[in-house]
């Protein structure tokens, strides 16, 4: 929409008596902004809109004068001018509190038919004011004309789907979630076919429109629905969610949280589940229903996978993250571990730090509920392998390895025991890699000290976590390398560590016997102090 076809509503306008000044400030803007049709087209917008707030202030024959011009506007054989002029006098009209009235309705009906040609900021504008008008027919019209669907890729999109959300039925939201679905699906196929890993502004854009529209499907029926069953409400949550799920690749470029509507409506989607946790498992198993790829890019070498999809996945990690514990275990092993596990290991030796974050803590929630112990094995090797320097800290040591050790040890068996026992073995040889080196420079040397008394506080730490009977073992062996720790400052340090977080963490019935052990710690390697 540029140069001298834009004029066109200006001519209009000039010749049906309106303000001839604002005419010509309108078309002054226009040609000095010949090239750039956004401008055009919202000088065009302005334009119809403040010629109709004149004509409702003058009320009687000069609001009357309104009817004849969006008609004229409407013959206009540019139909994008027309569309943008006539939207500006609508969205006056309804927030002049003129729509239904005959002259507002004969504005309606005009614009209804222009509607298509319209420009994304015209529609949520008209869209935002019959929706704070209560006109849900009108909300609607626009809507299922089409107008959805054209405008996703613009950030004024969203102000028509939330306005036809918030004053339709739950019908009409889930009519808005399919379209967002729809729309997010082929944004994810089109960038996978162009097999580029940048995201061209055009497609963040739409991924912040479809974020928008979540939000208000998931604030309108996942926040306190009423008078729907908990359970009828788990086919739409699963829509919205994959349509997060396909556009999450785009929605990086504002950052690794995404848009605030996008957090907003991950947040509503967690929450609705969380409080109907019986419902957590059926909406899982649709969801990789829905996204067949899930089942089968747990079989596949991640690196091959093209970078868009591999974000469909990130999401799906971050959002089972949280619904793990109401899930069951045959639901965990067979469709949430294999994909985390494949995540895991691929991302821990390509360096994607967000995938491995994800994906480990999908694994360490998998084994805080309890419900599998079979990968405690494999897990316990592929921290001790990623630590220091791989993605594994020693913070995250501390607290993964010892919820491993805690899940095999709740089984209190014959077979729990020995895969305590071999938790802790693998501990210990970790342990001994770095072990005081005479030969050792005095930088190698001060590196391998730090990560030795990182790993004993994490091996100690593990006497609040094995099964009771291992308890004398285990003492004797910190106790030995707790007080042979050369530094002296350092194993003040590490001999506070093992008290606070020891008594801390321990339960009641070890308490009793564990105090003693960290007294006669204490004791002994004061005495070798002195």
């Amino acid at each position: 929409m540029a140069g001298p076809s834009v004029l066109a509503p200006l001519r209009i306008l000039s010749t049906s008596t309106a303000g001839n000044l604002v005419a010509e400030v309108a078309r002054d803007t226009v040609e000095r902004h010949a090239g750039d049709s956004s401008t055009a087209a919202q000088a065009l917008y302005q334009l119809g809109h403040q010629a109709a707030v004149a004509r409702l202030r003058a009320g009687g024959a000069q609001l009357a004068l309104l009817g004849p011009m969006v008609a004229a506007a409407g013959d206009s054989n540019n139909a994008a001018a027309a569309a943008q002029f006539v939207a500006g006098v609508a969205e006056a009209v309804v927030r002049g509190g003129a729509a239904q009235t005959p002259v507002g309705e004969r504005v309606w009906a005009v614009f209804a038919g222009l509607a298509a040609a319209a420009d994304a900021h015209a529609l949520g504008a008209v869209a935002a004011a019959v929706a704070e008008a209560g006109l849900a027919d009108r909300v609607r019209q626009l809507a299922r004309g089409g107008a959805l669907l054209r405008t996703v890729a613009v950030a004024a999109q969203p102000e028509l789907a939330a306005a036809l959300v918030d004053v339709g039925t739950l019908h009409d939201a889930r009519w808005a979630a399919d379209q967002a679905h729809c729309a997010a699906v082929a944004m994810l196929v089109a960038q996978e076919q162009c097999g580029a890993v940048a995201v061209a502004a055009p497609a963040v854009a739409q991924a912040l429109a479809l974020a928008r529209v979540a939000e208000s499907v998931a604030r309108r029926s996942f926040v306190d629905p009423v008078g729907v069953p908990p359970q009828a409400l788990v086919p739409l949550w699963c829509t919205v969610a994959d349509a997060l799920a396909s556009a999450h690749y785009a929605t990086l470029a504002h950052g690794r949280a995404g848009p605030e509507s996008f957090r907003c409506a991950t947040t509503a989607l967690v929450r609705f589940m969380t409080d109907h946790g019986a419902l957590a498992d059926a909406a899982v198993r649709q969801l990789f229903d829905m996204q067949p790829c899930l089942r089968f890019l747990a079989h596949r070498p991640a690196d091959s996978v093209a970078h868009a999809r591999s974000c469909v996945v990130l999401f799906y990690l971050d959002l089972i993250e949280h619904l793990a514990g109401s899930l069951r275990p045959e639901t965990l092993r067979s469709l949430v571990l294999p994909l985390a596990a494949k995540y895991a290991e691929a991302a821990a030796d390509r360096g994607w730090a967000d995938w491995f974050e994800s994906a480990h803590a999908v694994l360490l929630a998998c084994l805080e509920s309890g419900a599998v112990h079979e990968i405690v094995p494999w897990y316990t090797r592929l921290l001790l392998r990623r630590f220091p320097d791989a993605g594994i800290t020693a913070e995250l040591l501390r607290i993964a390895y010892t919820a491993a050790v805690r899940s095999v040890a709740a089984r209190e068996s014959p077979p729990a025991l020995a895969a305590a026992r071999e938790c802790i073995a693998r501990l210990v040889d970790k342990l001994n890699e770095y072990a005081p080196s005479a030969g050792a420079s005095r930088v190698a040397t001060a590196v391998s000290g730090v990560h030795r008394r990182e790993l004993l506080g994490v091996l100690a730490l593990q006497l609040a976590a094995v099964p009771m009977q291992m308890l004398p073992q285990l003492m004797a062996e910190v106790h030995e390398r707790a007080v042979q720790e050369p530094d002296p400052a350092a194993q003040r340090a590490l001999l506070e560590d093992i008290q606070r977080t020891i008594l801390e963490q321990a339960d009641l019935p070890r308490k009793p016997a564990l105090s003693t052990w960290v007294w006669q710690l204490l004791s002994t390697a004061a005495n070798a102090a002195n």
